[in-house]
């Protein structure tokens, strides 16, 4: 068993990236594209974004049922996913915060046996591991890009099976990507000694991801391990909102058996990361 780290895009943003989605629609990569009569989509996002708070692919499984036609949106949806990766691309990973807790969490870490689930779509993990001088065969065979990564050139952008959205747009669905390998990613949460989670939400949209947290709560797999053998888990957030958000979507995810999940973890820490 080893150190099992989700990272989602808090985690980048930490480190000093400008990889929100709003910096992606305040960039020229976004903005080019308004006013073009065929992408009404950007024009959507756009307003949504005024209200200080945008959740994209919330925002796809809502356009997706105003009745937008099938084709139109499927040509739109491959402009939004080009213009994010291009966005991406553009991001400088070299110039990171050393003193951040990301950057302080890679450093522990690269000494230990670990494996991270990367949401996002940079390579900002291995850039930095390599600059700590771990063997590149060892980052390799240690990351695996859930969603793909612009290194890829192929990203996995929408939402989870059970969006809500219209039969006909398939193509928004996570599992529809060639890329998709959830099984890998269970596969790696059911066998780790500690597991932290820094910068993901754990949201609607990757809960057919975290099937785990039901298992941890009702103790499958654990009756044959000693007590000191139990799994721990870390818990990195940004402020109390964060916190309360990650804990909602932990209690949903373990079938409101937060009680016995914590109960059968050896610990259960929360690090706030915003000091």
């Amino acid at each position: 068993m080893s150190h099992v780290l989700i990272i989602g895009n808090g985690f980048d943003l930490n480190l000093g990236l400008k990889t929100s989605y709003r910096d992606f629609i305040g960039s020229k990569f976004f903005t080019r594209n308004l006013g073009d009569s065929s992408l009404p989509l950007f024009a959507h996002l756009e307003e949504v974004d005024k209200t200080n708070w945008i959740d994209i692919e919330k925002e796809l499984e809502s356009y997706s049922k105003s009745g937008v036609e099938t084709y139109a949106f499927l040509l739109e949806y491959k402009k939004l996913c080009e213009e994010l990766k291009s966005y991406i691309k553009s991001i400088e990973l070299e110039d990171v915060d050393q003193s951040s807790h990301a950057y302080r969490l890679l450093e522990n870490i690269s000494r230990e046996q670990f494996l991270i689930l990367n949401f996002n779509y940079t390579n900002s993990v291995e850039v930095i591991l390599n600059s700590l001088g771990v063997p590149p065969y060892k980052i390799d065979e240690s990351i695996i890009h859930v969603h793909g990564s612009v290194k890829q050139d192929d990203i996995i952008f929408g939402v989870d099976d059970d969006a809500r959205i219209n039969n006909e747009h398939s193509f928004l669905r996570k599992t529809s990507s060639s890329l998709y390998d959830g099984e890998q990613v269970m596969q790696a949460l059911n066998d780790f000694e500690r597991l932290s989670i820094f910068g993901h939400s754990l949201g609607e949209s990757d809960h057919m991801y975290f099937k785990c947290f039901q298992n941890l709560a009702i103790g499958i797999g654990r009756q044959s391990r000693a007590r000191n053998q139990r799994e721990s888990l870390n818990l990195y957030y940004y402020d109390e909102m964060a916190k309360y958000q990650l804990l909602s979507q932990i209690y949903t995810l373990s079938g409101r058996k937060m009680g016995q999940l914590k109960d059968n973890l050896a610990s259960f820490k929360e690090i706030d990361v915003s000091k």
